[in-house]
């Protein structure tokens, strides 16, 4: 499950306690949208994730761009040494995952990757797809 990292923080202690409760049935948490806007060491702290995801807007011009390439790069570096895995979103290009595979990155989203598609499509179990 994601939670974007301004939700987080609107109400930091609800979130600490949503997370726990989450954390608790098994389910894996990430970090989304990471460095967007309001980042905070503190909610790295604070909050129980297993992943941060990297906000696009750092990733999608990757390869062209130094500056992101050295926060995208700490970010990850940070990540793993907190023990935490990343996603890099808005992946667009060859060089991007080059990059991205350099950085230790494991996952990756993004139009270059894979189209979004129905649930239908990925040859689910019914019961999966359509649970509510």
């Amino acid at each position: 499950m994601e939670i974007t990292e301004t939700a987080a923080i609107a109400d930091l202690d609800r979130a600490q306690a949503f997370a726990a409760g989450l954390t608790a049935m098994g389910v894996r948490l990430a970090l989304d949208d990471f460095g967007a806007g309001f980042a905070s060491f503190q909610h790295l702290t604070r909050l129980h994730f297993d992943e941060i995801k990297i906000d696009g807007e750092y990733v999608k011009n990757l390869a062209d761009d130094e500056t992101h390439q050295v926060l995208v790069k700490s970010l990850v570096d940070l990540a793993h040494g907190l023990g935490k895995e990343t996603t890099a979103e808005f992946v667009q290009d060859d060089r991007a995952i080059e990059l991205l595979r350099g950085y230790g990155v494991r996952w990756g989203q993004g139009f270059h990757l894979g189209r979004p598609g129905p649930l239908d499509d990925l040859g689910l179990a019914p019961d999966l797809v359509h649970a509510g």
